[in-house]
């Protein structure tokens, strides 16, 4: 079991970019139908996107994490950071 301490950004985001698998980020923050994205650092490089759900749920409805890794490449190594998207 990982700890997780972290610290986060809450970064309001109006969508429209092409994200990773295809993922439009289409919404607008404070809609109904929209999201809010928060970058997390300084994760030990061993925490998992489920890990990082899990204990993100305290604070809201999780739609989508993405742990960032080098490359770019799923299931690559690590970079110790990620963007947890929330619904609003």
């Amino acid at each position: 079991v990982v700890v997780l301490d972290v610290v986060v950004s809450v970064v309001p985001y109006k969508g429209g970019g092409k994200g990773s698998y295809g993922y439009s980020g289409k919404g607008s923050w404070g809609s109904p139908s929209g999201f809010a994205k928060v970058f997390v650092g300084n994760l030990p490089f061993e925490t998992t996107w489920q890990e990082l759900k899990d204990h993100m749920r305290e604070v809201g409805e999780v739609a989508h994490v993405e742990i960032m890794t080098e490359g770019g490449e799923l299931g690559g190594r690590s970079k110790g950071c990620a963007v947890v998207e929330f619904l609003t």
